[in-house]
């Protein structure tokens, strides 16, 4: 597909979605763009992601409002919170007994952005409380706009005791231990090439010093003192990531993990269990 087949798309796709045209009047070309419509063709011909031209994007049945720019939700993250939905309602604390009566799953959204994760989480998974966490102001207020947005959808969603937190990854969660954490940090490889649509997401939630691994090795390096037992952490990363990754593991004497693939066969997260950490 060409770049201008490409764009067509898009436009055809913004015009139906966020300005109700039928497919009937795109098709006949009858009906004349209205200048918003009009600014918004130039926006795509720019190159700007469809996504924060319509201002929104759907994310495991959750509207996830993009109007402040933050990181897009990609279908990598969504496949891999599909497959967490689908663990932790089969195997939780909660089901296993393993919580007091009334105690809810605690979770961290760490990275989290524009809230998609937590917010999935908090829509498909019972008694589960979710602290979202992001050094960027601009993305905890786009969290917010996400919360409000659950919980307008039927039935009312109960947050739960679920947070909003202002942290450089867990400086500010000194006593907080989460029977999950989550977390899709910045991984691209400053000297990678990418694509130039990145230019218009925020580069601190995309790129990291050292290959990639800057943020990912803190997480790691600071995991220990944040899970409770019996919890596991669930971290996406980039292509060529996995063996840099393992051997960290190695090196903080990490003996419990797992790497999994995405949809695309590619590696994308790995799962470190709390039991395999050292006390």
């Amino acid at each position: 597909m060409t770049n201008s087949d490409s764009i067509k798309i898009q436009i055809r796709w913004v015009l139906i979605e966020k300005y109700n045209w039928s497919g009937s009047e795109i098709i006949q070309g009858k009906r004349q763009y209205a200048p918003n419509e009009l600014d918004d063709i130039n926006r795509l011909r720019s190159g700007e992601p469809v996504d924060y031209v319509i201002g929104w994007k759907e994310f495991l049945g959750c509207h996830i409002d993009l109007s402040l720019k933050p990181l897009i939700p990609r279908p990598e993250t969504e496949f891999l919170v599909s497959r967490v939905i689908s663990e932790l309602n089969k195997e939780s604390p909660l089901q296993q007994g393993t919580l007091p009566n009334g105690s809810k799953i605690k979770i961290l959204d760490l990275c989290c952005g524009a809230g998609c994760i937590g917010i999935a989480l908090l829509k498909h998974l019972p008694n589960v409380s979710v602290d979202f966490v992001d050094i960027d102001e601009n993305a905890l207020e786009q969290t917010g706009i996400n919360l409000r947005f659950l919980y307008r959808d039927p039935p009312a969603f109960d947050a739960g005791g679920s947070r909003i937190i202002k942290s450089d990854l867990f400086d500010n969660l000194k006593e907080c231990k989460f029977n999950y954490i989550l977390c899709n940090p910045p991984y691209v490889n400053t000297n990678d090439k990418y694509d130039s649509s990145l230019k218009f997401e925020p580069r601190t939630a995309l790129f990291a010093r050292n290959k990639g691994m800057y943020f990912i090795n803190k997480i790691l390096k600071g995991l220990n003192n944040h899970l409770l037992p019996n919890g596991a952490l669930y971290l996406e990363f980039g292509h060529g990531q996995k063996d840099l990754i393992e051997k960290e593991l190695k090196k903080l004497n990490i003996s419990k993990y797992s790497f999994h693939k995405d949809q695309y066969k590619r590696w994308r997260w790995v799962v470190v269990d709390r039991q395999g950490l050292e006390p």
